[in-house]
């Protein structure tokens, strides 16, 4: 009796807005693989949608070159635009995620084991803590790895959103 009372509601929406942002990043994806001409158009969209999906520094990707059947850098954004001059190094990262076909998940990458760690070499890491390993494929083909570089960490679930992109990305690259 004549106390006043407050009640404070706090909702955490950043699984909402998280769902939105994959959203906007498949719809995306979706209208390049439809609009475009060219596989380094939907390449394009596939690493600006995966950069805005989960906040990252990086994006580059690695495709098998079709005749060659080696793998090269595609393309990058961010501090790995210059993906083109980029390698795979036996035993690094990007040739184990290709032979077990699982995506890579790496947190704190100073703990890298040595050698997977100097395989990174060609890649600019400043500022990188965090980086996931993709592996793109369509109708069982190996088709190449996207790469991810972040200052936060990465977790199970951004696996997951980014498979939904790339799954997308790699049927319109095939």
């Amino acid at each position: 009796q004549g106390k006043m009372l407050a009640q404070l509601v706090v909702r955490d929406i950043s699984a909402r807005k998280r769902r939105e942002r994959e959203m906007r990043a498949i719809a995306a994806m979706s209208e390049a693989l439809r609009l475009s001409e060219s596989v380094d158009g939907i390449v394009r969209v596939l690493l600006e949608q995966s950069r805005f999906l989960l906040d990252a520094l990086a994006t580059m990707l690695f495709l098998r070159d079709p005749i060659s059947g080696k793998m090269e850098g595609k393309d990058g954004l961010g501090l790995w635009e210059d993906a083109q001059k980029m390698k795979i190094y036996p035993e690094g990262p990007t040739e184990q995620e290709l032979s077990t076909g699982e995506p890579g998940l790496f947190n704190e990458i100073d703990d890298m084991d040595p050698v997977m760690r100097d395989a990174l070499r060609d890649g600019n890491l400043d500022n990188i803590r965090s980086l996931i390993c993709l592996p793109l494929q369509a109708e069982g083909e190996m088709l190449g790895a996207l790469w991810l570089g972040s200052d936060h960490r990465f977790d199970e679930e951004d696996i997951e959103l980014l498979g939904a992109l790339s799954k997308l990305g790699a049927a319109g690259i095939k």
